[in-house]
């Protein structure tokens, strides 16, 4: 739900919102989405909100109508993107289909990407939350990856650590900040460390 109390809803199809009043808009390539296919939808600072397709990524201002997007002319290492997360700072994390997580900063000018080369447990990504510390928590197909605020240093949790399967497919953080998983193992929880 954004600012104005419209709830957007992705699908196969585009994307839709509806407005407080009940009206409905669909919105798709043919009117400016980069891909039709939506995976993943965030609001930014202004109130804006962003589309993570099958293509790339596209945000809508709400002010002027237009349309941003990035595909991999603009930067993005890979078209399908699968999870979209917008950090307190206005930067924004993709997770990229076997690609690791691209970052953008909030001006929109530079690209960053994590892949296992600088400490992520895979490539494949499938989910991203951040933590009341500034943590920045990734669920991927090797187990999670946590990255510290100043985006330098890795952690890896697995098996080993007592993860309940490797195969992270979704992730979540509390008002208390504990993390939770949900894994091809069942579910896991990590508390919030100090607690």
């Amino acid at each position: 739900m954004d600012r104005k109390g419209n709830v957007w809803f992705g699908t196969r199809q585009g994307v839709s919102v509806l407005s407080p009043e009940g009206r409905q808009t669909t919105y798709t390539a043919a009117d400016g989405l980069i891909g039709d296919v939506v995976q993943a939808i965030a609001i930014d600072r202004q109130g804006n909100p962003w589309f993570a397709t099958d293509r790339g990524v596209s945000g809508l201002s709400l002010t002027t109508g237009e349309w941003t997007s990035y595909g991999v002319a603009n930067g993005l290492p890979g078209e399908q993107v699968h999870a979209l997360v917008i950090d307190r700072e206005g930067q924004k994390w993709f997770s990229i289909w076997q690609r690791g997580v691209a970052l953008l900063s909030a001006d929109g000018r530079e690209w960053r990407t994590y892949t296992r080369l600088d400490g992520l447990a895979r490539d494949v990504v499938r989910g991203i939350a951040f933590d009341a510390d500034g943590n920045r928590w990734f669920a991927t197909r090797g187990g999670v990856s946590r990255l510290s605020p100043d985006n330098v240093n890795w952690t890896v949790y697995s098996l080993f650590e007592g993860l309940a399967g490797e195969r992270v497919q979704a992730i979540a953080v509390d008002r208390q900040g504990n993390v939770g998983f949900g894994t091809n193992g069942g579910v896991s929880a990590l508390r919030r460390e100090g607690d």
